[in-house]
Protein backbone atom coordinates (compact mmCIF):
# COMPACT_ATOMS: atom_id res chain seq x y z
CA UNK A 1 0.00 0.00 0.00
CA UNK A 2 1.28 3.37 -0.67
CA UNK A 3 0.05 7.23 -0.35
CA UNK A 4 -2.02 7.32 -3.41
CA UNK A 5 -4.43 5.13 -1.66
CA UNK A 6 -5.41 7.80 0.70
CA UNK A 7 -8.78 9.30 0.57
CA UNK A 8 -8.50 13.13 -0.12
CA UNK A 9 -12.46 13.47 1.21
CA UNK A 10 -11.29 12.68 5.07
CA UNK A 11 -9.03 15.73 4.75
CA UNK A 12 -10.40 18.08 7.61
CA UNK A 13 -9.19 21.33 9.17
CA UNK A 14 -9.88 22.03 13.28
CA UNK A 15 -9.51 26.27 13.18
CA UNK A 16 -9.79 28.95 10.76
CA UNK A 17 -6.91 30.67 9.66
CA UNK A 18 -7.23 34.64 10.85
CA UNK A 19 -4.97 37.07 12.53
CA UNK A 20 -5.04 35.62 15.49
CA UNK A 21 -4.40 32.10 14.49
CA UNK A 22 -1.42 33.84 12.55
CA UNK A 23 0.12 35.25 15.84
CA UNK A 24 -0.54 32.15 17.95
CA UNK A 25 1.38 29.93 15.26
CA UNK A 26 4.07 32.53 14.68
CA UNK A 27 4.93 32.70 18.96
CA UNK A 28 5.01 29.02 18.47
CA UNK A 29 6.96 28.50 15.38
CA UNK A 30 9.70 31.19 16.16
CA UNK A 31 9.65 31.61 19.76
CA UNK A 32 9.28 27.56 20.64
CA UNK A 33 6.44 28.68 22.90
CA UNK A 34 4.90 25.07 24.11
CA UNK A 35 2.70 25.97 26.03
CA UNK A 36 1.04 27.53 23.14
CA UNK A 37 0.71 23.48 22.03
CA UNK A 38 -1.34 22.86 24.98
CA UNK A 39 -4.26 25.80 23.17
CA UNK A 40 -4.43 23.31 20.51
CA UNK A 41 -4.31 19.79 22.73
CA UNK A 42 -8.16 19.42 23.52
CA UNK A 43 -9.38 20.16 19.68
CA UNK A 44 -6.77 18.21 18.12
CA UNK A 45 -7.69 15.14 20.74
CA UNK A 46 -11.32 15.51 19.81
CA UNK A 47 -10.80 15.04 16.18
CA UNK A 48 -8.20 12.11 16.04
CA UNK A 49 -8.87 8.03 15.07
CA UNK A 50 -8.93 6.23 18.51
CA UNK A 51 -5.90 3.72 18.29
CA UNK A 52 -4.46 5.45 14.69
CA UNK A 53 -0.84 6.83 15.16
CA UNK A 54 -0.85 9.75 12.92
CA UNK A 55 2.93 11.03 10.75
CA UNK A 56 4.08 14.21 11.20
CA UNK A 57 5.26 15.68 8.60
CA UNK A 58 6.78 18.73 10.65
CA UNK A 59 8.73 19.30 14.39
CA UNK A 60 5.71 21.73 14.78
CA UNK A 61 3.00 19.54 14.11
CA UNK A 62 4.51 16.55 15.98
CA UNK A 63 5.59 18.62 18.84
CA UNK A 64 1.32 19.21 19.11
CA UNK A 65 1.12 15.68 18.97
CA UNK A 66 3.46 14.73 22.03
CA UNK A 67 1.48 17.62 23.92
CA UNK A 68 -1.46 15.70 23.46
CA UNK A 69 -0.21 12.58 24.08
CA UNK A 70 -1.49 11.03 20.37
CA UNK A 71 0.64 8.35 19.09
CA UNK A 72 2.72 9.69 16.44
CA UNK A 73 5.92 8.51 13.76
CA UNK A 74 7.50 10.57 11.61
CA UNK A 75 8.28 9.02 8.17
CA UNK A 76 11.80 7.46 8.39
CA UNK A 77 10.37 6.01 11.69
CA UNK A 78 6.77 4.73 10.35
CA UNK A 79 6.47 0.71 11.53
CA UNK A 80 4.37 -1.65 9.22
CA UNK A 81 1.46 -0.22 10.52
CA UNK A 82 -1.83 -1.34 8.16
CA UNK A 83 -3.52 2.20 8.90
CA UNK A 84 -2.67 5.53 9.35
CA UNK A 85 -3.22 9.42 9.50
CA UNK A 86 -1.34 12.50 9.14
CA UNK A 87 -1.50 15.47 11.16
CA UNK A 88 -0.70 18.59 9.11
CA UNK A 89 -0.60 22.39 10.56
CA UNK A 90 -2.18 23.88 7.75
CA UNK A 91 -3.58 23.20 4.10
CA UNK A 92 -0.16 24.14 2.18
CA UNK A 93 1.35 21.14 3.62
CA UNK A 94 -1.80 18.73 2.02
CA UNK A 95 0.42 19.04 -1.34
CA UNK A 96 3.42 17.22 0.24
CA UNK A 97 0.88 13.99 0.78
CA UNK A 98 0.75 13.41 -3.10
CA UNK A 99 5.06 13.39 -2.49
CA UNK A 100 5.04 10.87 0.26
CA UNK A 101 6.84 7.86 -0.89
CA UNK A 102 7.69 5.18 2.01
CA UNK A 103 4.74 4.89 3.48
CA UNK A 104 4.04 1.53 4.18
CA UNK A 105 0.64 1.59 5.23
CA UNK A 106 -2.67 3.09 3.83
CA UNK A 107 -3.19 7.34 4.88
CA UNK A 108 -7.00 6.93 6.51
CA UNK A 109 -7.25 9.67 8.28
CA UNK A 110 -5.72 13.06 7.10
CA UNK A 111 -6.05 16.22 10.10
CA UNK A 112 -4.99 19.44 9.47
CA UNK A 113 -4.39 22.38 12.00
CA UNK A 114 -5.68 25.30 10.13
CA UNK A 115 -7.95 25.26 7.05
CA UNK A 116 -6.49 28.25 5.19
CA UNK A 117 -2.98 28.04 3.63
CA UNK A 118 0.12 29.84 5.50
CA UNK A 119 3.56 29.26 5.08
CA UNK A 120 4.89 26.52 6.93
CA UNK A 121 8.34 26.73 7.60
Amino acid sequence: MSAENKQAGNMKAIFKWNEHAEHFVERYLNMQDDELSKCFCVEVSKKVRPKLAYLSLSEASQQILVAAAIPCVILSEQSQQTEIGVFLMCSAEKVQLAKLSGVHGEIVHVLVLFEEELSCE
